[in-house]
């Protein structure tokens, strides 16, 4: 069942792109605007962010406190695509790198609330977003910002391949679909925070894409990751993502193996061992030998 707070997010999303793409297209129409500056766009931002801001200061009063933390988040995440939309349909091929990435940025964390408020809502918090991820993941984004601004004015040529955004396009395509065919297969077994203790409705998932791969929520995560720096055509944070997504998902999947072991014992030794993680360079927790005749691919 779509739980109340799903429905909200989804009206509030819907909500800022349709006014974004609304006050941007006039303010575009009216001043004439060729969006390749900075002073051009910031014209642009003054209709949704002042509409936003509209916005939720009417939600404040006339919704629930929990409701009004909802609809701030999924609603900026609207603007987020409106904006988006616009700079790809009016901006230079430079420009609309930048549009591409914050429009798949916008869909990445809307998408994480939205499909848990459909397969695990007993989960779901405004954390869901994934908004406030960590400090490391908001560095690591504003230093891709950073090279991109840089570059793209001194380097601009290095912004123009369409062939590298196609790429990039591809890959967070994949992994977004990846990651949430993952959420919505494990339903009530999906958890963003690795459990510790194994509740009475945590099943061992093993059919639909964990047939692929152990950790498809991981693998599509990564992937994603990786794809959003070749959109931006941003050569150094490039490498520097699949270094570190490299070390954190290896990191963390070593860590949720050894639970899993200890959650489903011979079940999962079986499972881990005929089936990868689906990242490359990335074995988990290795157990026994793998025997085809104990490991059963259904939901036990």
């Amino acid at each position: 069942m779509w739980c109340h707070e799903g429905k909200v997010s989804l009206a509030a999303f819907i909500s800022g792109i349709i006014t974004t793409v609304f006050t941007s297209l006039l303010a575009v129409s009216f001043f004439s605007l060729e969006l390749n500056t900075f002073r051009n766009f910031g014209l642009v931002f003054i209709g949704p962010i002042g509409t936003y801001a509209l916005f939720c200061l009417i939600t404040f009063f006339v919704t629930s406190t929990n409701d009004f933390a909802v609809v701030k988040r999924a609603t900026a995440l609207g603007v987020c695509f409106g904006l988006s939309v616009i700079s790809i349909y009016f901006s230079p091929i430079a420009w609309k790198r930048l549009g591409v990435y914050f429009l798949f940025m916008s869909t990445f964390h809307f998408s994480e609330y939205i499909t848990i408020s459909w397969a695990n809502p007993q989960t779901l918090s405004t954390d869901t977003f994934m908004l406030n991820h960590s400090i490391a993941y908001l560095v690591a984004a504003t230093t891709s910002w950073l090279e991109f601004l840089i570059e793209v004015y001194m380097w601009p040529g290095l912004k123009g391949n369409t062939s590298i955004l196609l790429v990039g396009v591809v890959m967070c395509v994949s992994g977004e679909i990846l990651r949430k065919l993952a959420i919505v297969t494990a339903s009530k077994s999906f958890n963003h925070i690795v459990q510790y203790q194994k509740s009475e409705d945590h099943v061992l998932v093993t059919h639909g894409v964990y047939r692929l791969c152990r950790h498809p929520s991981y693998a599509g995560w990564f992937w994603w990751s990786i794809g959003t720096q070749i959109i931006l055509a941003n050569p150094i944070c490039s490498i520097v993502y699949s270094y570190i997504v490299y070390r954190f998902f290896y990191e963390r999947i070593l860590v949720e193996e050894v639970t899993l072991v200890n959650f489903f014992q011979e079940k999962y030794v079986a499972y881990q061992n005929c089936v990868p993680t689906g990242l490359p360079f990335v074995n988990g927790y290795v157990g026994s030998e793998c025997n085809e005749n104990e490991l059963s691919f259904t939901q036990t």
